[in-house]
């Protein structure tokens, strides 16, 4: 996925301590190629988020629908697990 400022993503974010499952919609606002890091801000909140490459197709996807599977099966494999 190649990342640049202004595209849309979406973030998986998973807090199972808290029992925080959500999507959230960021819109990228800094780019770092040589470090490796990215800075989206939801949209709704306007809450920044800096993330990695490495979360990238495992937290951070181009379709919502890939990140709420990701958050359905992060959720389903902590409450089976009984981390809840």
């Amino acid at each position: 996925m190649n990342l640049y400022k202004n595209s849309i993503v979406f973030y998986a974010r998973c807090i199972p301590k808290n029992g925080l499952y959500e999507v959230c919609e960021l819109k990228i606002r800094t780019v770092n190629q040589e470090e490796g890091w990215i800075v989206g801000v939801d949209k709704r909140d306007k809450r920044a988020y800096l993330l990695t490459k490495d979360e990238i197709n495992k937290k951070v996807f181009e379709k919502r629908k890939d990140a709420l599977d990701a958050v359905l099966l992060e959720e389903d494999k902590n409450r089976l697990s009984g981390e809840e």
